[in-house]
């Protein structure tokens, strides 16, 4: 688990190829380059684009690189009622080129897949008129996912790559995948992370790293994923770095106004039991005196017998 996107993605990138390496015989590695609007004189703009981070683009990246066997999510909804949405995880079990792509693929190129078959375990099929459809019927939580377009905002582009191309062309043609051995924080916020070992890689062993200011929330939702404290393995933290932790301006500012909340709701909630030990004390009283009364003309009607 990581704070930034940059450390995540070379995290899931090194697992990988170590994977592939390591597996007895080698498992081939996917290389997933991106493809962008290309003319005869933009190679410059191509470049700028290309160098741009993955969060301009919907968090799609220049290169990704899978393997059969390698877990996924998506990084954007497809298909929401199939339950092909944001963040949903799955295995890939193929990956297939076009035949046009044979040559590139023998002479040792890379060129971009035309599918990547990934099983989600979540998928409920693509909904019709006459009911769900799955596209593998003897495989049913199997989904090619294709390449798609990723376009950036205009304020996240560069001036210069304004000025020489229009903002429409602007876009990366990418899978909407990655990686998901290793993720951010943000990611893993509201998600309950049982029966594997978590470990928390923030990098902050550098006496001067810089600290977040909103690191007192990450670490707690990096530390609060497990069901049992013995999964979790946190990276060093320097101790100089760890006495900044909790006491920026925002954390001390974020205590004062807790603290006069939890003093302006005290005071409420006295103030509202005052007023209900009140009212309880006057209909205790109506009900005294109701009662009073109904006993002094019980007496006045018994003496009048007796008289």
């Amino acid at each position: 688990m990581h704070y930034d996107n940059k450390n995540c993605s070379f995290s899931n990138i090194r697992q990988l190829w170590s994977k592939c390496k390591e597996s007895s015989p080698a498992e081939r590695c996917y290389i997933c380059k991106a493809s962008y609007y290309i003319t005869k004189d933009n190679q410059s703009v191509f470049n700028g684009l290309a160098a741009l981070p993955p969060k301009k683009f919907g968090f799609a990246a220049d290169v990704l690189c899978v393997k059969v066997g390698c877990d996924v999510r998506l990084i954007k909804n497809l298909d929401v009622a199939a339950n092909l949405v944001n963040s949903a995880t799955g295995t890939v079990v193929s990956v297939i080129y076009d035949n046009a792509d044979c040559g590139a693929l023998v002479a040792g190129k890379n060129p971009p897949p035309y599918c990547i078959v990934v099983k989600f375990a979540g998928f409920k099929g693509f909904a019709t008129k006459t009911g769900s459809v799955f596209l593998f019927p003897s495989q049913r939580h199997f989904v090619p996912i294709y390449r798609q377009n990723f376009r950036a905002l205009s304020n996240d582009l560069p001036v210069w790559i304004k000025k020489k191309q229009e903002v429409k062309h602007c876009y990366r043609t990418q899978f909407p995948l990655d990686l998901c051995s290793a993720m951010t924080c943000l990611r893993a916020y509201c998600q309950t992370l049982a029966n594997c070992t978590v470990s928390g890689d923030l990098g902050l062993s550098n006496p001067d790293s810089h600290l977040p200011q909103n690191i007192s929330s990450i670490l707690y939702v990096a530390c609060t994923r497990v069901t049992q404290l013995s999964n979790l393995v946190v990276s060093p933290i320097h101790p100089t770095v760890s006495k900044k932790i909790g006491n920026s301006e925002a954390d001390v500012a974020r205590r004062k106004a807790e603290e006069k909340l939890r003093e302006e709701a005290l005071g409420f909630a006295q103030a509202e039991d005052r007023k209900a030990k009140e009212n309880e004390w006057q209909k205790t009283d109506r009900h005294v005196t109701r009662q009073h009364k109904k006993n002094c003309k019980y007496a006045e009607m018994v003496q009048q017998k007796l008289e």
